[in-house]
């Protein structure tokens, strides 16, 4: 990130007379370019061609059509010869689809063939080749049968050779290698293709060796036309000009047709051909046309050869500037990834640049048109701890400007905000080629997490000054080098008497075991635990609860021992004291438990009967209030209009007070019955009976809406009609406690504890409670809420416990107000009454 001042900004010049782009090979979407795509199309229709006779001539051979094989000469086209054509026409439409080792395998398979046939004619003798595939039925006198004429076998070799470059070794003349074989295949197709136009029997068949059949010829043509525009393909992604071979292809069609118009000349001077003025008037033409465009080419090569050379020449001294101007940006690239804040500023202090970390810590980056003067006022630098502006003589990037490398570590940044970042800035200056100071570059670090740490390191030295355990510290021949004011209380040494003491004769300390093993141990695993018995200055023994940490320095080799001992002398006393009380206790167990059972059975008796004056009270309660409740209704409805306002009120409130004493009364019948109901334990899905009673609660009040989360599969060895009752009381809690919020939850689960086997929770995110007052909540009557708010006896949650009791686990809640509550309990089957 660069970062300049509007009077420092630096602009690379623009380049001049910029080589004009290369034609891409590969378009924005990856495709041909248009260049590519023209001789390309070429390649392959040409190749298809070849292909294609190859194919139907080979066919023709195999069913005796002598017609094709044969067509418009006297001579057949050779079965190799076909063979060739297809197999080169493929490769060449295998090349224009950017596959070049189909190209090259062709390259290689007519170079053999080619060359095989070439030394058939040289040592005048078959190599089995020329009827490997069909059996040669049309031949000619003084002709080899099956075998290709001399002129197509060099036409396939220069072929073979023209594909071959596209090998590994990659040559670079690849362009003018296939230009030249097609160049020179299409010399001789030319003039074989024009003699059989102007029937000429010596162009097309020099000798019985050179007879090229017309398919042949024609194919030739077709072939050397495609080799060009693969040459001329290749070549134009490598030049934004013509190429350099196309003079040789345009040579190479003057050569051809003057080769064609002496033979021809040759054939009027024997009369076997008439001398068509036309026919000559158009090899001439033909002739200069051709050296016309050859040399029209090559002047426009010169051209352009000399305005790239320009060009690129002006593009190299614009490319030059460019590149020192992106030196610059690379290197505050770089500095704008460092951790550290980075300010550079140029002679007299203006500020240059600032990278990302400078404008975090400094809240703010280049302020223009300052000097070394306003740097601290601009950017709130003060002097740690005062109100001072931080002296422009003694910062960092100013002395770096005078040449002078400097460290200060006593800044202070004050933001707007309030913080207060403190600095640690290094300067140093950057000179350049004449020895001036060119710029002043400083780097500065937040300390706020050094200074944290050294106030942690303080606070620790202050905290060991404030244990009250003996800690000291001793080198390895003994002596103490360091002594706490926690030891001094529990020995009775002054430091300045402890200090170059050899410890364990201060102390006269006596070892559980010998000392140099207890040494051994420390240094192994860097601490021991243990007991030593010691003396005091004052002459008195103590035994101390003892650990010893072994010190090391900074290479991790073993400088000393820290000891932090404890005075345990009085736990000591009072544990043989607890050890004798214990035997006491042990003593008087042995008739405890007869007189426990002995209570259990009043305690069991007292239950019952409590149990049954409940019931009996309960009974016997409910025929007053029957009787209150009908003649509060009996006055209300016969004597109505003698009752004013105030008399029907007080009626009512009789009624509402007789129906909440019934409820109380049902409530105590209800927990009478809980806790002397049979238990029956069976295998209880507590999930299921969940699912249930929520949709028992949904069903009687549908008007609701509550997210109910039940844990799967939560089961538990109990008595089902009881566990099912306090799972009711629990949800009808979390229901009733819920009806306030527009997103109720209630939530079933279980959880692990340590004290039983199963462990259940019904949380919900209702009114929830108190914590203060939890200890009331399973008491039966003590209510949390105001009835007008949440009715209710405050007897379920009593029942609730009463139930969990019995199944040998406990009850207990958490909550806050507003926070809703959680309601837990156990399960314990094996400890159930």
């Amino acid at each position: 990130m660069l970062i300049q001042g509007a009077d420092e900004v630096r602009t690379a010049p623009a380049p001049v007379d910029a080589a004009p782009p290369l034609a891409p090979a590969d378009g924005p979407a990856g495709t041909l370019s248009r260049g590519e795509r023209v001789p390309g199309a070429i390649t392959t229709a040409g190749g298809l061609l070849c292909a294609a006779v190859g194919v139907a001539v080979m066919a023709a051979w195999y069913a005796r059509a002598t017609t094709v094989v044969t067509f418009g000469s006297q001579s057949a086209m050779a079965f190799d010869t076909a063979l060739a054509f297809a197999v080169t026409g493929a490769a060449l439409v295998a090349r224009a689809r950017r596959r070049p080792r189909a190209a090259m395998a062709a390259g290689v398979f007519d170079v053999l063939l080619g060359a095989a046939v070439m030394t058939e004619y040289a040592l005048g003798r078959s190599l089995g080749i020329d009827q490997l595939f069909v059996q040669a039925y049309i031949n000619k006198p003084h002709h080899p049968p099956g075998r290709m004429p001399f002129s197509a076998a060099l036409c396939v070799l220069l072929a073979g050779a023209g594909l071959l470059v596209w090998g590994p070794w990659r040559s670079r003349p690849r362009p003018g290698m296939l230009a030249a074989a097609g160049s020179f295949t299409a010399v001789i197709a030319v003039a074989a293709t024009f003699g059989y136009a102007t029937t000429s029997p010596a162009a097309h068949g020099w000798t019985y060796a050179t007879a090229l059949p017309l398919p042949t010829a024609a194919t030739m043509l077709i072939l050397a036309l495609s080799l060009l525009s693969a040459a001329w393909q290749d070549s134009r992604t490598d030049r934004a000009s013509q190429p350099g071979w196309l003079p040789l292809a345009v040579g190479a069609l003057g050569l051809g047709l003057a080769l064609w118009q002496a033979i021809d000349g040759e054939a009027v001077d024997t009369g076997n051909i008439s001398a068509d003025t036309f026919t000559g008037v158009a090899t001439v033409l033909g002739v200069v046309l051709a050296g016309l465009v050859a040399l029209a080419v090559w002047l426009a090569q010169q051209a352009d050869r000399r305005r790239r050379v320009a060009v690129a020449e002006a593009a190299r001294r614009s490319a030059a500037e460019l590149a020192a101007r992106e030196s610059e940006h690379l290197l505050f690239r770089f500095l704008d990834a460092l951790p550290v804040g980075v300010h550079i500023t140029l002679p007299g202090g203006r500020p240059y640049y600032f990278n990302g970390e400078g404008q975090r810590l400094l809240g703010q980056g280049v302020r223009p048109g300052i000097g070394a003067g306003e740097l601290a006022e601009t950017y709130s630098a003060f002097l740690a701890g005062t109100d001072q502006l931080y002296p422009a003589e003694r910062m960092a990037t100013v002395l770096a400007g005078l040449g002078q490398p400097s460290h200060v570590d006593d800044m202070e940044i004050r933001k707007p905000d309030g913080t207060v970042t403190p600095l640690e800035v290094w300067g140093q200056p950057v000179y350049g080629s004449g020895r001036q100071v060119e710029y002043a570059i400083a780097a500065f670090a937040d300390m706020s997490e050094r200074q944290a740490r050294e106030k942690i390191i303080a606070d620790q030295a202050a905290l060991l000054e404030l244990a009250h355990d003996a800690i000291f510290v001793r080198d390895l021949d003994g002596h103490i080098t360091y002594w706490n004011t926690g030891a001094e209380h529990t020995y009775g040494f002054t430091r300045a008497e402890a200090v170059g003491q050899v410890s364990h004769d201060l102390l006269r300390t006596r070892f559980p075991e010998p000392l140099p093993g207890i040494e051994a141990a420390t240094t192994g695993q860097n601490s021991w635990d243990g007991e030593l018995i010691q003396r005091c200055a004052n002459g008195r023994t103590i035994v101390v609860q003892c650990r010893w940490a072994a010190q090391r320095g900074p290479g991790g080799s073993l400088v000393g021992f820290m000891e932090i001992n404890r005075d345990v002398t009085s736990r000591k006393h009072a544990e043989r004291e607890m050890l004798r009380k214990s035997d006491e206790v042990r003593a008087m167990n042995a008739t405890l438990g007869e007189r426990v059972r002995e209570r259990t059975v009043h305690l069991e008796r007292a239950n019952k009967n409590l149990a049954a004056f409940t019931y009996s009270a309960a009974h016997t309660l409910r025929t007053p209030l029957r009787a209150l409740t009908g003649f509060a209704e009996v006055l209300v409805e016969e004597y109505r209009d003698r009752l004013e306002e105030k008399g029907l009120g007080y009626a009512a409130r009789i009624q509402d007070a007789t129906e909440q004493m019934a409820a109380l009364l049902d409530d105590l019948l209800h927990l009478s019955q809980v806790s002397r109901a049979d238990m029956n334990l069976q295998d209880v899905d507590l999930s299921a009976e969940v699912t249930a009673i929520c949709d028992q609660l949904r069903a009687r009040d549908p008007g609701r809406h509550v997210k109910v989360t039940i844990s799967g599969s939560v089961r538990a060895t109990a008595d089902r009609p009881l566990i099912r009752t306090a799972l009711e009381e629990l949800l009808e809690n979390a229901w009733k406690f819920t009806a306030g919020r527009e997103q109720a939850t209630i939530e079933f689960a279980a959880t692990a504890v340590d004290d039983a086997p199963l462990c259940c929770y019904v949380r919900d995110n209702g009114a929830g409670f108190d914590p203060a007052y939890v200890g009331k909540l399973f008491q039966p009557f003590q209510r949390l809420h105001d009835a007008s708010e949440f009715p209710g006896t405050g007897i379920g949650l009593a029942s609730v416990q009463r139930i969990i009791d019995r199944h040998g686990g406990r009850t207990w809640a958490e909550g806050a107000v507003g926070a809703g509550a959680t309601i837990y309990f156990t399960l314990d089957a094996e400890n159930a009454s």
